[in-house]
C-alpha cells in the first residue's frame, strides 16, 4: 500500500474549473490513483455553495473562472465562520510569479497548467500532507 492509497481512502474531493475537459481530466487522474470521493462544479460560485453545504478535505480550483474566481472562492470560504479545514490547490495557465504568491500568501499550493498526471498526484499528496 502506497501513500495515495492511505490518504485517498476516505479523502473528500472538489474539483472546481469552468472548463468541462479539465474538470474530467482531473477527476479522472484522481481516480485512476484510489480517490473515490470526488465532487465537482462548474464556478466559483457553486464551489463555495458546495464547501457551505458538505465538508471536503480538499478544494482543487481553477484560478481563473467567471463570476468567483479561485482566489474568491478561497477568500470567502475562509471568512465563513463555519470553515472546517478544507485545503486548497489552485491551478492555471499562464499565471505569473505575483499571482502564485498571492495565493501562497493565504497559504494555498498552486500548480502550473498543463500539468502531468504525477505532477497533480504529488502536488494533492502534499497538500494533503500538510
Amino acid at each position: 500500500m502506497n501513500l495515495t492509497d492511505v490518504i485517498a481512502k476516505d479523502t473528500r474531493i472538489l474539483v472546481a474549473d469552468d472548463e468541462e475537459i479539465m474538470r474530467d481530466t482531473i477527476v479522472m487522474q484522481l481516480q485512476m490513483s484510489g480517490f473515490k470521493n470526488i465532487s465537482e462544479v462548474e464556478n466559483g460560485l457553486h464551489a463555495l455553495q458546495e464547501l457551505s453545504n458538505k465538508h471536503y478535505d480538499l478544494l482543487i480550483t481553477d484560478t481563473n473562472m467567471p463570476g468567483l474566481n479561485g482566489y474568491q472562492v478561497i477568500r470567502g470560504y475562509k471568512a465563513n465562520p463555519q470553515h472546517n479545514g478544507t485545503k486548497f490547490l489552485a491551478m492555471g495557465g499562464g499565471i505569473d510569479q505575483e499571482t502564485q504568491e498571492i495565493y501562497a500568501s493565504q497559504g494555498v499550493s498552486f500548480l502550473n497548467k498543463p500539468f502531468r498526471r504525477d505532477e497533480l498526484l504529488y502536488a494533492v499528496n502534499q497538500v494533503l500532507k500538510n
